[in-house]
């Protein structure tokens, strides 16, 4: 599985005559066990839907972003079929405290890393996750949000954890 962000143009400050920055999110990828699969698909749309809330990106829908889930293709070539000129690389281990996060935003022509970051959750805050990371998207990408990001908690995390599982079992249903 390939993870990671892919984000076109690099926003510097929009005016009327200039095109609104697009973004495809690709899988997080999962580096922990199989059956945490369920996190990581559940938080890669709950990320697309964030920062499309923001009203500040064109945001791939999920279901195009899963025609690359498992492609052979590299993530240059994925950002070149796109059209994107971005690409945050993604990773979650479930332990059981928490979640441990790992992403990097890289120049597609270049290489070059823009941008690296990697923290914790702890398994309380797993609802508050993927606001966290639309949030650090926006901040690199210097946009401010029309809306305040959805990084509170919900009160019961093992509701969030259940409305995931049942989504990522449903979707996966024959």
């Amino acid at each position: 599985i390939i993870a990671g962000l892919l984000i076109y143009p690099k926003f510097q400050g929009r005016t009327q005559n200039q095109e609104t920055p697009s973004v495809a999110i690709l899988l997080i990828q999962n580096i922990g066990d199989q059956a945490d699969e369920f996190w990581t698909r559940g938080i890669t749309e709950d990320v697309i839907i964030e920062l499309a809330r923001a009203g500040l990106l064109k945001v791939t829908p999920l279901q195009e972003v899963l025609h690359y889930a498992d492609s052979d293709l590299s993530v240059a070539e994925i950002a070149k079929q796109l059209e994107v000129s971005y690409f945050l690389t993604s990773s979650l281990f479930k332990t059981e405290a928490g979640f441990d996060f790992r992403t990097q935003l890289v120049e597609s022509e270049s290489g070059r890393s823009i941008y690296a970051n990697k923290w914790s959750e702890p398994a309380e805050r797993a609802s508050a996750i993927p606001g966290v990371l639309a949030q650090n998207i926006l901040t690199e990408l210097n946009l401010s949000p029309k809306m305040e990001i959805l990084s509170q908690v919900v009160p019961d995390p093992e509701a969030y954890e259940f409305y995931l599982k049942g989504k990522y079992r449903y979707d996966r249903r024959q």
